[in-house]
């Protein structure tokens, strides 16, 4: 449960060197790095390199994309390793399509490098903590099972299944109240009273919304502002 972003190194592992001893990688977003930033020519692994040849790093749940090795895309921008088979998948990761990460693990998946921001997740919430929100349809949602309890906000996990990387997007949660003006309704005098709902997910827009409110049936000579000719209520109203 930890963002890894917008780091650079002037030679290996723009985002996480790892030399001498072994690592495990559990819902992490690592995006958006850069190794050699002096562009001397002499820098792989923008996401993660795994530098000693008995290193080993095993990554789970986890998104490893969109990194850069020498300015640009390519065969080590996201992954490296010294020795093959120092890094290893533990499955439902989203990495780089050819950019040197292992996506041999139960569900895997892969997307261009060019379509992570946007596709896959969005520009970095400046919150606390920092983090990626994963974009609509981003192939990194629901990846599968896992033993997280919550993301690196707090969220809880799962929501249907694990999210890949450090973010778990959370559902729609509409609440509905009725306000009644003036607190009281006096028997025989108008009154009024006002229906509110609010989205109180963290994430989740809410769409193409229905609510439907019966009028009770002692009431008579009612009025519904906003109501359009069919008596339904506009969306502004």
């Amino acid at each position: 449960n930890t963002t890894i972003s917008g780091n650079r190194a002037a030679h290996h592992g723009g985002g996480l060197l790892v030399d001498g001893g072994f690592a495990a990688i559990d819902g992490g977003t690592i995006v958006f790095n850069d190794a050699d930033s002096d562009a001397d020519g002499l820098g792989n692994g923008g996401g993660i390199r795994v530098q000693g040849a008995s290193d080993m790093v095993t990554f789970t749940h986890t998104i490893l994309a969109g990194n850069r090795a020498r300015g640009r895309a390519g065969p080590t921008a996201d992954c490296n390793q010294a020795a093959v088979g120092a890094l290893r998948s533990g499955g439902y990761n989203l990495t780089g399509a050819g950019a040197g990460c292992p996506s041999d693990g139960a569900g895997d998946r892969t997307m261009p490098s060019g379509a992570v921001l946007g596709q896959g997740v969005l520009p970095l919430d400046a919150g606390s903590p920092p983090i990626h929100p994963l974009a609509i349809g981003s192939p990194a949602l629901d990846a599968g099972p896992c033993d997280l309890a919550d993301d690196q906000r707090g969220a809880p996990r799962p929501v249907d299944a694990c999210d890949s990387g450090a973010y778990e997007r959370q559902p729609v949660d509409l609440a509905i109240a009725i306000y009644l003006a003036g607190g009281v309704a006096v028997p025989g005098h108008p009154f009024s009273y006002t229906l509110a709902f609010a989205n109180r997910s963290r994430d989740a827009i809410a769409s193409a919304v229905v609510i439907s409110h019966a009028i009770p049936i002692f009431l008579t000579d009612v009025h519904v502002e906003g109501a359009k000719p069919d008596g339904r209520v506009s969306p502004e109203s």
